[in-house]
């Protein structure tokens, strides 16, 4: 948090030596999205807007933060623009996919997250984003088969081991499923999520015991 706000005050101060500076402004206004002040950080990126009105990185960084303000439609418009001038631009098909998907679009979003992919092999987390979209729609072998791929790519990626656990289960691989929610554990210990998929599990398979304290632990967290 320390290095984080001392972050902010350096682009601030950044801004303000040089109001010019396009690249420290739009770390500044990501920067205060990441600290839940949206509206705080989409001036920022209209004034680099005012400056360079086809500068991409405001553009992604604007639909962004209406992405996390619930503004789902206009997310949408502002990738758009971002695509129609780089539409090889990977994180942007990723960000597009997340609005379309928030939309109740799964099939539009499917296909956002697998040009990412196509684009950037080498990120993580459109193939998580993928796998959920998979799990919505009831397709729990094409969710494993990403999540796999997703814990691959960012073997500390915890919410991967967790959703792979959840998809293995539904597969009814129990013993991988296992291993997979105790990784997620590990990663992240204070998420309820997995250690009550784990409770379940080892229920199935007469586990008491470690049944109950798994579970105990999620109704702790929770």
């Amino acid at each position: 948090l320390q290095d984080y706000s001392a972050a902010t005050s350096a682009y601030q101060r950044a801004v303000e030596l040089n109001p010019k500076d396009l690249d420290a402004r739009n770390n500044l206004g990501f920067l205060l999205v990441e600290a839940r002040e949206p509206e705080k950080g989409i001036a920022q990126f209209q004034k680099v807007l005012a400056l360079d009105p086809n500068n991409a990185t405001a553009h992604l960084n604007t639909a962004i933060a209406m992405y996390r303000k619930g503004e789902f439609d206009r997310a949408i418009a502002e990738l758009n623009l971002v695509l129609a001038r780089e539409p090889d631009l990977a994180i942007a098909h990723y960000n597009l996919g997340l609005a379309l998907k928030q939309k109740d679009n799964l099939d539009a979003a499917k296909l956002e997250f697998q040009k990412s992919i196509k684009l950037d092999p080498t990120l993580a987390e459109p193939h998580y984003a993928l796998g959920i979209t998979h799990w919505q729609a009831g397709d729990f072998d094409e969710a494993a088969t990403e999540m796999r791929t997703a814990v691959k790519l960012s073997p500390s990626y915890a919410e991967a081991h967790y959703m792979l656990g959840t998809a293995l289960k539904q597969q009814g691989d129990l013993d991988g499923a296992i291993a997979s929610l105790k990784e997620a554990i590990r990663l992240n210990p204070n998420t309820p999520g997995p250690y009550s998929t784990l409770g379940q599990i080892l229920r199935i398979k007469g586990d008491l015991e470690g049944s109950g304290r798994a579970l105990a632990e999620a109704a702790k967290i929770q």
